[in-house]
């Protein structure tokens, strides 16, 4: 990625690596780089852009604004949107909403639990601090085990 940025700084398909960076545990470079990306490209920004901020703000405490950049990555029809405000929305007191995405989610994913939301997550080596304060905020959710 250093290489691709060397010869063109202002590539916002290379910035938006940086989302991989920050899913890795280097967040505050990684969302850095996928911030300028979402700035760069405007309203052609790809959603998935948006889920290195949502996910930093989120495991830095921030949550309204983690539910705010959640909200930009949101597709309705893409099971990942309804899992990460299942887990979001618990730490806003909002449980009730955080329930109606886990069904959304279940209606996409019948046989989806936290076990493969720990998985999924695991994937893309998330820290395991991360992962474990996901899974016990999709537990106050109601997401199966």
């Amino acid at each position: 990625m250093e290489k691709a940025l060397a010869l063109n700084s202002n590539d916002a398909r290379t910035l938006s690596g940086g989302m991989w960076l920050a899913f890795m545990g280097d967040w505050d470079d990684g969302t850095a780089m996928a911030e300028r990306a979402i700035r760069l490209a405007g309203p052609n920004a790809s959603f998935a852009w948006w889920l290195a901020p949502a996910k930093r703000h989120w495991w830095k405490g921030e949550y309204q604004q983690a539910l705010e950049d959640f909200r930009h990555a949101y597709l309705e029809g893409f099971w990942l949107s309804h899992l990460d405000q299942a887990y979001a929305l618990p730490f806003l007191g909002r449980f009730d909403e955080a329930k109606a995405e886990v069904g959304k989610l279940l209606k996409l994913r019948p046989d989806f639990t936290i076990r493969e939301a720990d998985s999924y997550y695991r994937m893309f080596c998330f820290q395991p601090e991360y992962i474990e304060k996901m899974n016990s905020a999709l537990r106050q959710a109601g997401l199966p085990e």
